[in-house]
C-alpha cells in the first residue's frame, strides 16, 4: 500500500530516502453549489455584476516536507458543470480572493478572476493569451465547460468564490440550479 512508503513506523518507509511526492504540489480542489433560494434570498435580495453567491473553500497551500513556504499558484484547469440547470438565463464566474469565507452578494476582496469574461488566460509561455475568448460560466447549461487559464497568484489569493454576471432579483428565476466545480493547480 502507498500508505506504508510514507509511514515512519513501516518496515517499507522510504520517507527518509530523499522520496517526495509530485502529488504533494498538485492538487484538486472540489465544490458542489446551488442557487437555492433559501440560502440566496433573491427575493428580497438583488445581486449585480460579481456579486458573491457561494464560498467554494480554500485552495490548499500546504507543500511536503523539504519544500519552502508556498509562494505561487498556478491555476492550470478549472472544470465547470451545472448538473440541475437554473431554468432561466444566468452566468457567472469563478474568482479567487484574499479574504475567506465572505458574505454572500458582496464583493470578492482582492478579486482575481480565474474563470469567465473578464478574465485573462495565458499560454503556454505564460504571457497573456489575447487570441483566446474568455466566456462566463454558464449555470443553465447541461455540459461541461472547462478552462485552461494559467493564471499564477499570490499564495494568500487562494480563496475560491462563485460569482454571478447576471442580475438576480427574484425567488422562482434560479431556484433549480445545481452544480460542480473542480479546480487544478499546483502550489510551489
Amino acid at each position: 500500500m502507498r500508505g506504508d512508503f510514507l509511514n515512519s513506523s513501516s518496515g517499507q518507509d522510504v520517507s527518509t530516502d530523499g522520496f517526495s511526492e509530485v502529488g504533494g504540489i498538485k492538487k484538486v480542489m472540489t465544490f458542489g453549489g446551488d442557487t437555492a433560494e433559501g440560502r440566496l434570498d433573491s427575493a428580497s435580495t438583488a445581486f449585480s455584476d460579481n456579486d458573491i453567491i457561494a464560498y467554494a473553500g480554500e485552495l490548499d497551500t500546504s507543500l511536503p516536507t523539504g519544500l519552502h513556504v508556498a509562494t505561487k499558484i498556478l491555476v492550470e484547469k478549472i472544470v465547470w458543470m451545472p448538473s440541475t440547470a437554473t431554468g432561466n438565463t444566468m452566468v457567472g464566474n469563478i474568482s479567487a480572493g484574499t479574504a475567506a469565507n465572505e458574505a454572500v452578494n458582496g464583493a470578492v476582496t482582492g478579486q482575481v478572476e480565474l474563470f469567465g469574461a473578464g478574465a485573462t488566460y495565458r499560454n503556454a509561455n505564460l504571457a497573456a493569451d489575447l487570441s483566446i475568448t474568455e466566456v462566463d460560466i454558464d449555470f443553465n447549461g447541461s455540459t461541461i465547460q472547462y478552462a485552461q487559464p494559467l493564471i499564477i497568484l499570490p499564495a494568500a489569493t487562494k480563496y475560491i468564490y462563485v460569482c454571478t454576471t447576471t442580475a438576480i432579483n427574484h425567488a422562482t428565476n434560479f431556484d433549480a440550479g445545481k452544480y460542480n466545480l473542480a479546480i487544478h493547480y499546483t502550489v510551489l
